[in-house]
């Protein structure tokens, strides 16, 4: 069986290695192919990154993971527990980066509780079959599909996510996706979404509308660097419990349209960035936004380059520390209306207005009126001026009253 053979396809069919998975038994073949038999593996430990140590080799050591392009394991192999990691390239060993094409449709799952990174960074995955999968006990699929960059289809209507509480990265960087049907997804549970769909740059629509998100602690950066996708139904998102929304829509280059009305943002702390490089948004209404627990809102609409119409009226910054950037690079806007904000607390407010060459019109209030530290020439004042800025804050100041500011240049109303 190890001896060379002239003939191409029986030296592709040489072994070069066997040995056991749980107790079931694995071959190696020349032709990078690894076949796994029947039988069983369970895992109860948590995360490490030697996951290939599992399989064991027959005549001691491990397998060779990097000689391995194709995983077949088509027979009935019951596996249970914990199957974190274990395909995945993440680390220092990258086991199975070479890894083209994975078929485990003999396994059953209905034993598996956590699935956490199990092909996280196989980066050259174009097949992924797992029609067989059972994953009604799984907790955890954060990370799951995470880099699998080369991955142009995924069929997960197998997947009952009932109890999944963990959906943090799932599909981050999975760069080729251009479809994604999650129409069975159950998430009354999930509580983590962060990153779920960030960097699926050729997903160009999702269908959510199955989403139950009441449970969602943490929306950061959900679909950010999704540079195709135009346009996104969130109207029967539940975002009630969410904390953090960071970069939640950010870079996505080609959204032309983002209906929010439903969004409870209560609890929110954090929209750093949150709208950062939507660059085809002409019009955004935030009106129903309570804002009152959000700390942080640096760069929040930066390089929103076509932005023309922006909705703040209801928003309380009483408690923000941070705006550094948060209007930079809205070279459209004219017209700013922040009479609701107050800046009193904001440390960070650097470059507020920057390259907005557009923006002639401000309107704010009096707990606002340190923002105009941010602008430059001179500006009429509640139609008198024009003066400086530090005119403006003085007069501002004296008379207790906030008002509207014109830039001298474009004469007064």
């Amino acid at each position: 069986m190890f001896q060379n053979s002239k003939n191409h396809n029986q030296v592709s069919d040489r072994v070069i290695q066997k040995g056991i998975f749980g107790n079931s038994p694995w071959t190696l073949y020349e032709n990078g192919t690894l076949t796994i038999g029947s039988g069983s593996y369970e895992d109860r430990l948590k995360y490490r990154e030697d996951r290939f140590s599992d399989f064991e080799e027959e005549h001691g050591g491990t397998l060779e993971c990097e000689a391995v392009l194709r995983i077949i394991s088509t027979e009935r192999l019951a596996v249970s527990g914990n199957l974190n990691a274990l395909f995945s390239s993440y680390g220092r060993y990258k086991p199975f980066k070479n890894v083209i094409s994975i078929d485990l449709s003999g396994w059953v799952t209905e034993d598996v509780t956590s699935m956490n990174s199990m092909f996280a960074k196989c980066q050259n995955l174009v097949s992924l079959n797992l029609s067989s999968f059972n994953t009604s006990k799984v907790t955890d699929m954060g990370h799951l599909f995470e880099g699998c960059a080369n991955l142009e289809t995924l069929d997960l209507r197998s997947f009952n996510t009932s109890q999944v509480t963990d959906m943090g990265g799932m599909f981050y960087n999975c760069r080729s996706l251009t479809s994604l049907d999650l129409s069975g997804f159950n998430t009354t549970r999930v509580t983590e979404m962060w990153a779920m769909f960030a960097g699926c740059s050729k997903l160009a629509s999702l269908d959510l509308r199955c989403f139950d998100t009441s449970q969602a602690g943490n929306m950061d950066c959900m679909f950010a660097g999704c540079r195709k996708l135009t346009c996104v139904d969130l109207s029967g998102f539940d975002t009630s419990k969410v904390r953090s929304m960071n970069g939640l829509f950010a870079n996505c280059i080609r959204l032309s349209a983002l209906d929010l009305s439903s969004f409870d943002t209560s609890q929110v702390t954090d929209m750093d960035f949150m709208f950062a490089a939507c660059k085809r948004l002409q019009n955004l209404d935030l009106g129903s936004f309570n804002t009152s627990s959000v700390i942080r809102m640096r760069g929040m609409f930066a390089d929103c380059r076509q932005l023309t119409d922006l909705n703040l009226s209801s928003f309380d910054t009483s408690q923000v520390i941070d705006m550094d950037g948060i209007f930079k690079g809205c070279l459209e806007l004219a017209s700013l209306d922040l009479r609701s904000f107050d800046t009193s607390k904001v440390d960070e407010m650097a470059e507020i207005f920057a390259n907005c060459p557009s923006l002639k019109r401000i309107a704010f209030g009096f707990g606002s009126r340190n923002i105009l530290k941010s602008l430059t020439g001179y500006w009429y004042f509640n139609n008198d001026g024009p003066y400086s800025l530090n005119e403006i804050l003085e007069k501002s100041t004296e008379e207790n009253t906030g008002g509207v500011i014109i830039k001298a240049n474009d004469g007064r109303d």
